[in-house]
């Protein structure tokens, strides 16, 4: 929000009602709207149109209050014009995506609002700056100044407006100690809460673009305290990494959750450095232990977005795209444009980090290209992996037992639907019968007849036994497991979770072997009963990689408790020790007891 004076910006005694002007003019519009909800009349009757609308009123005017101080008139209305068309498309196209659906379940995503705050946050800072620099690509300094200046004015604005309604219901309260209720029951009208909303969020913007000096200041010691945050993560990351080869990749991916935890570190240390960095100016430059730090820091990132690439690729090759894989891939896309440029401001010896300008500018334009491709048809991750998923399913990847109908119905949106109906009309190709009756199933809500048979070939393929030459029962394998794909009933390695390894053993002494099946987390017992049925009937915990391989090796007994269990009314309570205790193979106490 530069204070320039150009021929072409409003004189300086106009700025504040103008701003005022609009946000009046979206608290009505916002009203309006509102209005339009309640009585279930145009434009609310028409979804896609209506929250397209919400959107617009609710981010495009932002565009307006800061570009109305800092940008031509010209600029102002071509930057504006794009900026209502992308939040207008974005909108009506995450509604559109969601399925024909009744009037007030359908709303926008949150992913479709992060993903327009960002867009519109990163363009808004790309055309100021370039815009003050009279060129398409602006200094570094525009870039810092003009983003972090208006970060702190958003958080200042709405923070502004927070206390005011606190003000306001604190009021109402001390008429309500005198027996008056009229202030409460005025400032709960919207034809009033909606336009003081507006017309104090931009009277909040107008007095802190007044007062510049001040929100340099809150920004100043905000980015100087997040500096001396920065060496503490680059510590944390690195002896993280350093760790590693110790302890192997394998306790990452057992988390299922490693590729987010990743990139958010990475996250972390980007901010974090470019909070030390400032502008670059050298009459900003940190101390040395900072800049050691900084370096240090900045060349971290790599690997953190290189092992988050890699585990989410590797779930790609095991289980197919999905949403979440497609949206998280993508912000290893960005990570990786960032990681690219901040090794080689890292090793460049002089000035301090100054590539990290050009990769700062480069990735802003990244993101943006990411944002618009994730959403729009162009590359929506539900079409993706919808149409993924449908080809691991005809080409026999999945099989139809393990096939997520339910994904399609619910996390496919639009396009699952659509693919649902095209298998429910099945009528040629490899289990074609099936794969419509389990279609029609899912797409009215009903249970399938009989529980679909887990394949014994696709259980041999995930489960590896030991010592080798070992098998499964045959029973094991060839019966009609029940919820066969709830992992939480059957233990993930039934539920072809994760791949496991098996063993046979006799756990409770009546001569008969158990099936013990190890994962990443717990050795899952099976017993088979008098009718040769076998269920789940207990777990042994802990369990970890270290302990597989022993397991692997044959160092194994099956000892018994030391301990009685203990008898409480109808319930029979299994003692558990202390991780410090004797490391006894021992059932764990969530699990039923073991007969004597």
């Amino acid at each position: 929000m530069s204070e320039d004076a150009s021929p072409e910006v409003p004189a300086r005694g106009w700025l504040g009602p103008a701003r005022l002007g609009i946000g009046l003019a979206q608290g009505l519009a916002g009203f309006l709207l509102d209005r339009s909800w309640e009585a279930k009349a145009w434009p609310a009757t028409s979804p896609m149109l209506f929250w397209a609308l919400v959107l617009f009123v609710f981010f495009w005017p932002l565009i307006l209050l800061s570009g109305l101080g800092g940008l031509r008139r010209r600029t102002l209305i071509a930057w504006s014009v794009v900026s209502g068309l992308l939040i207008l498309a974005f909108g009506a196209y995450d509604i559109w995506r969601q399925a024909p659906l009744p009037l007030g379940s359908v709303f926008p995503s949150g992913q479709v609002i992060l993903a327009i705050a960002t867009a519109l946050f990163v363009g808004h800072h790309l055309v100021v700056a370039g815009e003050g620099a009279r060129r398409w690509i602006g200094p570094y300094t525009a870039y810092y100044d003009a983003a972090w200046k208006d970060g702190v004015q958003l958080a200042l604005a709405w923070l502004f407006v927070g206390v005011f309604w606190g003000l306001l219901w604190l009021g109402a309260e001390l008429f309500k100690l005198i027996g008056i209720s009229a202030f409460e029951t005025f400032i709960q009208k919207d034809w009033f809460a909606y336009p003081a909303t507006g017309v104090m969020f931009a009277w909040a913007v107008q007095l802190t673009d007044a007062r510049a000096n001040l929100t340099r200041g809150v920004r100043t010691i905000m980015l100087a305290l997040l500096s001396w945050l920065m060496p503490l993560m680059a510590a944390i990351v690195a002896a993280f990494v350093i760790a590693l080869p110790f302890t192997g990749l394998g306790p990452l991916w057992r988390t299922h959750a490693a590729g987010n935890v990743l990139l958010s570190a990475a996250a972390a240390l980007i901010v974090l450095v470019n909070a030390t960095y400032h502008d670059g100016t050298p009459e900003r430059r940190p101390l040395l232990v900072l800049r050691w730090a900084g370096r240090l820091a900045a060349v971290l990132v790599a690997p953190l977005v290189l092992i988050a690439g890699y585990g989410i690729l590797l779930r790609v090759h095991q289980y197919g795209w999905s949403p979440q894989r497609i949206v998280a891939l993508a912000c290893g896309v960005v990570g990786a444009s960032y990681a690219a440029g901040y090794v080689v401001a890292a090793v460049r010896p002089a000035p301090w980090l100054k590539p990290l300008e050009r990769t700062n500018i480069i990735t802003a334009l990244v993101i943006l290209a990411v944002i618009v491709a994730l959403f729009s048809p162009a590359a929506d991750p539900a079409r993706i992996s919808v149409a993924d998923q449908l080809a691991r399913l005809d080409a026999g990847k999945t099989p139809v037992d393990r096939f997520d109908f339910d994904f399609l119905r619910f996390q496919g949106v639009r396009f699952g639907k659509d693919a649902l109906g095209a298998l429910k009309a099945r009528k040629t190709g490899p289990n074609a019968a099936l794969i419509a009756q389990r279609a029609t199933d899912e797409e009215t809500g009903r249970l399938p007849s009989e529980p679909p048979t887990v394949q014994p070939a696709t259980i041999v393929a995930h489960i590896e036994m030991y010592p080798k030459g070992k098998t499964l029962p045959k029973g094991f394998l060839n019966q009609r497991w029940e919820s066969p794909n709830n992992q939480y009933l059957v233990g993930p390695c039934v539920a072809l979770v994760q791949d496991c390894d098996g063993f046979l053993i006799d756990m409770d002494g009546d001569g008969v072997d158990e099936v013990l099946l190890a994962d990443d987390s717990s050795l899952w017992v099976y017993k088979v009963g008098p009718d040769g049925r076998w269920t789940h009937f207990g777990t042994l915990n802990p369990m970890d990689e270290k302990l597989r391989g022993v397991l692997r090796a044959g160092k194994f007994a099956a000892v018994a408790s030391p301990w009685k269990d203990l008898q409480v009314g109808q319930v029979r309570l299994r003692f558990s020790p202390h991780d410090a205790a004797t490391p006894e193979v021992i059932f764990n106490a969530r699990a039923p007891a073991s007969p004597r």
